[in-house]
């Protein structure tokens, strides 16, 4: 039997043969693209993390550039507050005043307020002439009478002594700021307990 015959004899097991070989196509195709697909999705996630890490280090490169602009500016504060020379009644207070900022400020001013136990007690200014340069550093004393009566009271700290303190001064091209402090006197030292600087 020519193969010729053979086909015409058994054409049915050949159309049969080549259904099932389509069908084992068909499901490996189907498998293949179902895997194919799992791997696209896990590349799809792999990219969408990555994403959101370049737009974290892009967020946080941006404030990291922010702030070195920001810091690019005078910046004052108070470096440290002390006393000396203390008797019950008379107190010398320093006051330090530094530049942390990279730019000259100008025009730099201070003004202290005393409180004890919450009532206004004394003022001092000192006029707003002085210019600071990065780093540098001011020091103002001002004696303070506490009177007979308040002065041990506040030394054995039965009354509160509280400070508000405020150092205005401005950038070269104008710009007006003003540092402001709570200075508290406890445990027979002086702490900054909270301070803040504002564009007036």
């Amino acid at each position: 039997m020519s193969f010729s015959e053979w086909l015409k004899t058994y054409d049915y097991i050949a159309l049969w043969i080549g259904g099932i070989a389509l069908l084992c196509i068909f499901i490996w195709e189907r498998i293949d693209s179902y895997r194919r697909g799992r791997e696209t999705r896990e590349q799809l996630d792999t990219l969408q993390e990555q994403v959101k890490a370049a737009t974290s280090a892009a967020v946080a490169a941006k404030q990291s550039a922010d702030l070195t602009t920001s810091l690019h500016r005078p910046y004052m504060g108070l470096s440290a507050v002390s006393s000396g020379g203390r008797d019950n009644r008379y107190w010398n207070i320093t006051f330090s005043l530094m530049n942390f900022g990279t730019l000259p400020a100008y025009n730099v001013g201070l003004l202290v307020e005393s409180f004890v136990d919450e009532n206004s007690r004394s003022q001092h200014q000192e006029s707003t002439t002085v210019q600071m340069f990065p780093n540098d550093t001011m020091q103002v004393t001002y004696l303070f009478d506490w009177g007979d009566i308040d002065g041990p009271l506040i030394r054995q700290e039965s009354k509160k002594l509280r400070l508000h303190i405020r150092i205005p001064y401005q950038f070269e091209n104008g710009r007006k700021f003003e540092y402001k402090a709570e200075v508290a006197y406890h445990l027979d030292r002086f702490a900054v307990e909270k301070s803040s600087t504002t564009e007036l």
